[in-house]
Formats: structure tokens, C-alpha cells, sequence
């Protein structure tokens, strides 16, 4: 009875810890036999038989059977289908020291937590005497801190050598694009009215539906996604959405709108709040499937900090990394400012591992969305996956977009410019917004491919092509 009411109390047990330090000793042999704990460390009974027999079988070259065969002399049965589940586990044994101190430290609550139990009722059926028991009650809360003491977890248990370290398997990070990884963090971002919208439902899309997005195909797997915006009405989001579903999704395409948790809470979404964080991390937890988060946009949903200090964003970084640690990808949007870089501190984009910049496209007005893409930040995609391009969606044929090297559609709008009378390399590189050395470059293409006559004013030449 009293060992059932220890276990109650929040924080005496973690089965997660549990099995993440099994998984590790069942797939890395080479750890056995070290950080060795006893069965009161585990609550659970099937781990604490399992890791008893993982460690009476020792490092073998065929782990599974070796431990089968030890759990068989222990007269434990363990499924195998899920004792190779456990061995296939994404885990390293980079945290085991910490992983068992903290499961130490469990143990040692737990025993403190049932001699207070004892003593309480001791003290209530008064069997002994209540100074007696104090007195015992104490050296047993010195015993406890002193074994507590003996496991606290430190940072030497994190420090790895050269040879641990190439041996050691990382899992691989799974990209649902080149560009994209799970567990990665992305921030998007343009002036307003521009398409970001446009671009991380489309984004969200091809990743559950699996369908191709833009020029990098279709995503390496389908993975969940959760939207949550905290911008557009619900009815326009509902209805935008709908509109550019090519057909039911293959993995979860999930919606959380700003309007419907304000009617359910009275509320708006605020990340900067620790229970709207937490929150998040529940909705991921219960939910395995979503892989990519796409939060839509910055100024909305994180709020009570300023945009232009680096110390108010860093109280955000810890959920977001909180994120990253369950294998989530996250895609924040943002706005530019005045200057067209993203608006507020820089330090925003140091933990971030891609920023993708949507530009305006002078001259040009379309139906749908138009803009340039450029990655001015990119870990882990290199090449033509992250060259900048133009984008273009017509609201006509809502599933395609067409796109082509920011370049070529450059060299057209500069013709263009040619055309209407404005015709120098200074006033071109204003109107485009580009520099001189790329007008001058698209000047001596266009003159060697007959498309502008040579000379200090460019113009254009009169045939089919203009």
C-alpha cells in the first residue's frame, strides 16, 4: 500500500528514462557492464528484468540473441518483436551517465518518499515513540542526500573523445526537402502581401500530401503538419486551404487558428507564454506523426517582446530547441523591414539552420503570388537546391507553380526597361533592384545574343525577339 502511494507522487517515476537507458545498453553493447545500477533504480518490472539480462549477457556481436538467451536462464519472457523495436530505437549513448543519474536520483526520492510514508504512520498508530522516529527519519535524510550526492549528474559524463565520438552512431537527420531537415529551424520571410502564406501552405501541403513543391519534388517521405496561424480569419484560411488541396492528405494535415483558441480560452495565442509552449509540446508529444511545425507569423503569435532585442527572442530559443528535440521541423514566418532584411534583431537567425528571403519582383504584378526566393542561410544544402529563383503562382491553376533562375527573368525585365526608355546600366540596377555588375553582365549577353545594340546607352534591337 504505502510502496503503491510513493509511486503517485509526481516526478518518483519515468518510464521514458527507463526505457531510453535499455535501449541504449540493448544497441550499443559496448556500454555494458559500466554505470551499472540496481533493479530499485527501474519502476518498471519488464525493464528492470531486461536490463538485468542485458548486463548478465555482456557485449556480444549478436546482441538480441545474446540477450534472449540470458533472459531465458533468468526465466523472464520478453516479446522479441519488441525487444528488436527496443534495439531499432533512434538513441546514442552520448547522455547514458546523465541518463542514469537521473534515474538514481528517481530511486532515492522514491526511497525517501516511502521511509516518510512509514514514519507518518508510525506516527499516526503511535507504535514508537515520536523522537525515536524523528531521529531515524533524519539519519535517513542524510543517507539520502548522500546518495543523491553520488549520482548527480555533471557535465563529464557529456565529454566525449575522439575515438567514442567516430564510433559512436548518430542517427541521420531525415530531410522532408533538401533544404529541410526534421528537426530543423527555418525562418521565412518578406514584406507583406507578397505570398509567404501562400508559400508555407504550399509547403504544408506537398509535405503530408505528398506532392511536389516548387523545384525541389516531392518531399523524401510524407510527414504531419500542423499549421498555426494567428493571422487570417478562419472562414478565409478554411477556404484558401481548401482551394489549393489537390486531394486528401497522406499523413495528418493539421490546423490550429488564433480565432478558435481565442473563442475556446478568451485569449490569443501567445508563444512567449510558458503554458501556451507547453501546450505545443503536448499537442507533439500526443501526436507522433507531425513532423513539421509551420508557425505563420512572429509578430502575431510572440508577443510582449521586442522584435529588435536579441535578450527578449532567448527566452523563446528553449521551446523552440524543446521542439528540435523531438525530430519537429519548424518554419517561422516573418516580415521584412524597411531595408528588406527580416525585421528585428539579427540574432534571431543564429540557431537557425536555413532562412529563406521572398523578394519582390519589380514591374511585374500577378493573380496569384510572385516573388524571388533566396537563401541567405542554409546548413546541409548546397548547389542548384539552393540557388535563388523566381517564383510565380497563378490563382487560376492553384497546383503549380512555375519558377525559373532569378537571371533569366532578370535579363527579361531589363529588355523590358530597354524598351520603355530607360536604357543605362546606373538606372537599370536602381529599377531592378540589383547591382551594376549584373546589369553590365546581362548587358554583354544581351548584346552577343543580338538582343541590345553595343554602346554607352543600351538599345534595344528592333526584331521578333523585342
Amino acid at each position: 500500500m504505502i510502496r503503491q502511494e510513493t509511486r503517485k507522487v509526481k516526478g518518483l517515476s519515468s518510464l521514458k528514462h527507463e526505457r531510453a537507458y535499455v535501449a541504449i545498453k540493448l544497441a550499443y553493447p559496448q556500454t555494458r557492464g559500466t554505470h551499472l545500477l540496481d533493479g530499485e533504480a527501474f519502476t518498471d518490472e519488464t525493464y528492470r528484468r531486461l536490463y538485468l539480462a542485458i548486463e548478465k549477457a555482456g557485449p556480444s556481436e549478436d546482441p538480441l540473441f545474446s540477450v534472449m538467451d540470458a533472459l531465458e536462464k533468468l526465466q523472464v519472457q520478453v516479446d522479441h518483436e519488441f525487444l528488436s523495436e527496443l534495439a531499432q530505437e533512434p538513441v546514442n549513448g552520448a547522455g547514458l551517465g546523465n541518463l542514469q543519474a537521473k534515474l538514481q536520483e528517481l530511486a532515492t526520492r522514491r526511497k525517501a518518499s516511502l521511509a516518510l510514508f512509514e514514519s507518518a504512520d508510525k506516527l499516526i498508530d503511535l507504535s514508537e515513540d515520536p523522537s525515536t522516529i524523528l531521529n531515524e527519519l533524519l539519519a535517513q535524510a542524510k543517507e539520502f542526500a548522500h546518495e543523491a550526492g553520488e549520482y548527480r549528474p555533471s557535465l563529464e559524463t557529456c565529454v566525449l573523445d575522439l575515438p567514442a565520438l567516430q564510433k559512436m552512431e548518430i542517427p541521420e537527420r531525415q530531410k522532408i526537402f533538401s533544404w529541410l531537415c526534421q528537426g530543423g529551424l527555418v525562418m521565412l520571410y518578406g514584406p507583406r502581401g507578397i505570398g509567404k502564406t501562400f508559400f508555407v501552405l504550399f509547403l504544408a501541403i506537398a509535405a503530408a500530401c505528398n506532392r511536389p513543391f516548387m523545384k525541389w519534388g516531392k518531399p523524401s517521405e510524407p510527414v504531419g503538419v500542423l499549421v498555426i496561424d494567428g493571422e487570417m480569419a478562419l472562414a478565409d484560411l478554411r477556404e484558401r486551404l481548401t482551394s489549393l488541396l489537390p486531394g486528401k492528405p497522406v499523413e495528418p494535415l493539421k490546423i490550429l487558428s488564433g480565432e478558435v483558441a481565442f473563442t475556446q480560452f478568451e485569449r490569443d495565442l501567445n508563444f512567449v507564454n510558458s503554458d501556451t509552449q507547453e501546450g505545443i509540446l503536448k499537442i507533439l508529444d500526443n501526436d507522433k506523426r507531425i513532423r513539421l511545425l509551420i508557425i505563420d507569423n512572429i509578430s502575431c503569435l510572440f508577443r510582449g517582446i521586442k522584435e529588435s532585442s536579441k535578450d527578449d527572442w532567448e527566452k523563446v530559443t528553449p521551446w523552440l530547441l524543446a521542439i528540435r528535440r523531438r525530430g519537429v521541423a519548424v518554419v517561422l514566418v516573418h516580415h521584412a523591414g524597411k531595408g528588406g532584411d527580416q525585421r528585428g534583431t539579427s540574432g534571431r537567425e543564429d540557431m537557425l539552420d536555413t532562412v529563406v528571403k521572398l523578394g519582390s519582383v519589380q514591374n511585374d504584378v500577378a493573380d496569384g503570388a510572385k516573388f524571388t526566393v533566396t537563401f541567405t542561410k542554409s546548413r546541409g544544402a548546397y548547389g542548384e537546391d539552393v540557388k535563388p529563383f523566381e517564383a510565380s503562382l497563378s490563382l487560376g491553376t492553384p497546383e503549380s507553380w512555375t519558377w525559373r533562375p532569378i537571371e533569366d527573368s532578370t535579363y527579361d525585365r531589363m529588355l523590358a526597361l530597354a524598351r520603355d526608355g530607360i536604357d543605362t546600366v546606373s538606372d537599370m540596377a536602381d529599377e531592378l533592384k540589383v547591382s551594376k555588375g549584373l546589369v553590365s553582365r546581362l548587358k554583354k549577353k544581351a548584346i552577343e545574343q543580338g538582343d541590345l545594340l553595343p554602346g554607352r546607352m543600351i538599345h534595344p534591337v528592333e526584331n521578333e525577339k523585342c
